[in-house]
């Protein structure tokens, strides 16, 4: 239920949202090397960050709280992206959204992957864990693939706006 209730719905919409980010920096004439520095490398920063305070606060204020705050925070960072998305995407601005998105999103997948560590059995962890990541991972390669095939016909703030209300439902179940 976890895996198909919540973590699904999270998935599609980080997974829409995050997918746009690549083409609409090319649309906005940034180099492929600056595209592979920023999503690649400038973002892991806070998003390392992000997991070891999401981490800290899991065991502080539950999986509950966390999640609550990494979706709420998620949502924001989405709508931060829209500039960008828009064809509006000056490096400063930009890479601070960036961040913030991937920031946000590591938190999410703190508590998921700690649900996932909670719902394993001892006796076949290795192999429920995978499973229950595995699900996600697939979903999300299929929302990225659907969202951008969606943003042909709609554009890219349309997909991402989309993306904010399947994010809630999963934070929303979630709690």
């Amino acid at each position: 239920q976890w895996t198909f209730a919540v973590v699904t719905p999270l998935y599609v919409g980080a997974g829409a949202a995050w997918a746009l980010v690549t083409p609409a920096l090319v649309d906005a004439g940034w180099s492929q090397a600056r595209i592979g520095i920023v999503t690649g490398v400038v973002v892991s920063l806070p998003a390392v960050v992000a997991g070891l305070v999401a981490g800290g606060f899991v065991s502080r204020i539950g999986r509950t709280g966390v999640l609550i705050a990494g979706g709420a925070l998620l949502a924001v960072a989405t709508l931060g992206l829209l500039p960008l998305l828009g064809g509006r995407a000056p490096v400063a601005g930009s890479v601070v959204a960036l961040c913030g998105f991937m920031a946000a999103y590591t938190a999410v997948n703190v508590v998921i992957y700690t649900v996932n560590m909670d719902y394993s059995r001892p006796a076949t962890a290795g192999a429920d864990f995978t499973m229950l990541s595995a699900v996600g991972l697939a979903v999300s390669f299929v929302a990225s693939s659907l969202g951008l095939a969606l943003a042909a016909g709609v554009g890219y703030p349309a997909v991402a706006l989309a993306s904010i209300v399947p994010l809630g439902a999963g934070v929303a179940l979630g709690v």
